[in-house]
């Protein structure tokens, strides 16, 4: 059996933010200049005529600048250098190392379409893996142009009558982040961190006590459409909560039921391999999430091509 040591060194990481503040947060600065507006013009210091014009001047570009506070932006860009140092192959061949260098870019957008309806856009790089936004270096050959996908697009619904009762509900509809991971810790034995699902979940949240938060979380999500037979989906529920002890410290706990519905042999297969059974490309070109009976050589979610 082949046995394969994985290094990776990060050469850069760069990180943009751009945030434009919510219009609330200038409620206050344009009291003050509608304030300073009027003490001018009663002390003489502007005249009506001016006093109209700039005010009318003002409210303009306030109204401009509502508008655009309502869009959010936001990015990353990541690059590193990946090494592979191989011991031998099944058949005792020594195999030689490899070398290569990898990429991350994604760019969002969230929209405040009010104060009930939020949307929201992320496209990111990737190879048409469900697993990976990385893009190697040379992997289109000639210098072709690499491809950029939606990582996420989804528009998130809130219940304004349950937020004034300590908690919140709010429906997602379209492609999201999991719902199942939490925060605090990794879910890596369950669930890639780069894997979004199309569907649509409900997240409720309670605070019945101060340090006390509870939450459900439920979804149902499409895993592949078929034309001519029953679609494999998934739904899932958790319950869980988090109990605040002292400062920086929590206790939490959570529960997640799961039921995969109506699978068929294309899905075991693109766990075994990563394709259909038919040979067509599936969801994970890297592998699949199933080790190989025999040799377990198969793909397995984190393996040697450093997905």
């Amino acid at each position: 059996m082949s046995r394969c040591y994985v290094r990776g060194i990060g050469i850069a990481l760069v990180g943009l933010g751009i945030g434009l503040a919510p219009a609330q947060s200038h409620a206050e600065d344009d009291g003050v200049v509608e304030e300073v507006l009027g003490i001018l013009r009663e002390r003489g210091i502007l005249g009506e005529g001016e006093y109209a014009r700039l005010s009318t001047r003002y409210a303009e570009s306030k109204r401009e600048r509502s508008w655009l506070d309502r869009f959010h932006f936001s990015g990353d860009f990541r690059a590193r250098h990946e090494s592979f140092w191989y011991d031998r192959d099944e058949t005792g061949v020594e195999r030689d190392n490899r070398y290569r260098g990898r990429f991350r870019f994604r760019l969002g957008m969230e929209a405040e379409v009010n104060d009930w309806t939020r949307v929201h856009l992320r496209l990111a790089s990737g190879q048409d893996d469900s697993r990976s936004t990385n893009l190697t270096f040379g992997s289109d050959e000639d210098f072709a142009p690499d491809d950029i996908f939606i990582d996420r697009a989804y528009v998130a619904l809130k219940a304004p009558f349950v937020a004034e009762q300590r908690g919140s509900a709010r429906l997602w509809i379209g492609r999201m982040g999991n719902l199942f991971t939490w925060k605090v810790g990794k879910d890596f034995m369950l669930w890639d961190g780069d894997i979004n699902m199309d569907g649509a979940g409900v997240k409720l949240g309670m605070t019945p006590a101060e340090n006390l938060k509870l939450w459900l979380h439920s979804g149902y999500f499409m895993v592949d459409e078929e034309s001519q037979a029953r679609d494999p989906h998934l739904f899932a529920t958790q319950l869980g909560g988090q109990l605040g002890l002292a400062d920086h410290v929590s206790l939490g706990a959570r529960g997640t039921y799961y039921q995969f519905r109506s699978l068929d042999e294309d899905f075991l297969c693109r766990g075994f391999d990563g394709d259909n059974c038919n040979g067509s490309s599936g969801a994970t070109p890297a592998g699949g999430n199933l080790l190989e009976p025999v040799s377990g050589a198969s793909g397995l979610t984190g393996n040697a091509d450093g997905n």
